[in-house]
């Protein structure tokens, strides 16, 4: 039985063309579980898109977000170039790139290839202030859910939630806890499922409930030894992957914040994913059956 502890914390898409592992909407896998317990259900692959140091970016996909088996269905060569920011996953389809100076750009993946917007251009644009989280410091301090709400840590130590508004082409955020100065690593997990780690590696789970502006896990304790992973991304549904600083390999980690059961992190590739920088699309997986509270 896994020890629980609770702390309170005041708290790219890229210019690409991809083709796309899976024509129309893929099939649902789900894991077993109890009558008091949700069910996690995952689109067939978790869908990763990497940026090398050169700024090409390479399209994979990991067959088994639930059970963590080492199969993937991986594209063939790059599909994109160029990549210079941050690069961040959302839900359906959507990809963004945070440049240096604050330029957001908003791509849109469908089933027959990269989307135009309405003005007939494959990027929509927002100017923003995050300009920072491009730099090696900051960049695992912000973080998309899978509904496309952004969270971040700004200098001030404060976390923010915000969200892109697609008439005035700007980022709308608000701070919605005081005090994150002791994380430096974030990723979303869900609808406001935020994972945060202490520099001691001390890894926490919290979630936010956007349409009440209330927190409904004010910090749950999750696992210790995080401080060994450079970077870490999600499909949803509190599965995580997470690359070795020391060996490079992506493990991958599948939390269950409804039970006190535990699921050993298990290494998903052996490869070197050191200096790749990584997204998830962020609605791959999710729970069912109760709403994503502990």
């Amino acid at each position: 039985m896994r020890e629980r502890r609770s702390s309170r914390m005041s708290v790219l898409a890229v210019g690409i063309l991809a083709m796309s592992l899976l024509a129309g909407l893929p099939a649902l896998a789900a894991s077993p579980a109890t009558e008091e317990e949700p069910i996690l259900e995952c689109h067939t692959f978790a869908r990763f898109y990497t940026a090398d140091p050169n700024g090409d970016v390479y399209h994979s996909a990991h067959s088994d977000p639930i059970g963590g088996a080492t199969r993937w269905n991986v594209a063939v060569g790059a599909i994109g170039n160029s990549v210079d920011g941050r690069m961040l996953a959302g839900p359906a389809g959507l990809l963004y790139e945070i440049k240096s100076d604050g330029l957001l750009q908003m791509y849109r993946r469908g089933d027959s290839g990269w989307e135009q917007w309405e003005d007939g251009g494959f990027s929509r644009d927002f100017q923003t202030t995050l300009g920072g989280y491009t730099s090696t410091a900051w960049r695992n301090r912000i973080t998309v859910d899978s509904t496309g709400d952004f969270y971040f840590i700004r200098g001030n130590n404060q976390l923010y939630r915000a969200t892109l508004d697609d008439e005035t082409r700007e980022l709308r955020q608000q701070s919605i806890d005081a005090d994150w100065s002791r994380f430096d690593l974030i990723t979303a997990a869900g609808p406001g499922v935020l994972y945060a780690r202490e520099s001691d590696g001390t890894l926490y789970r919290y979630q936010y409930d956007a349409a009440t502006e209330q927190w409904t896990d004010q910090g749950t304790w999750m696992a210790d030894g995080w401080e060994r992973f450079a970077q870490a991304a999600s499909p949803g549904g509190d599965v995580l992957y997470a690359v070795d600083t020391e060996s490079g390999q992506l493990h991958w980690q599948r939390f269950l914040p409804y039970s006190d059961d535990t699921i050993e992190s298990r290494i998903v590739s052996r490869s070197t994913w050191t200096e790749r920088s990584i997204a998830i699309t962020s609605d791959s997986c999710a729970w069912t059956g109760t709403s994503a509270t502990t």
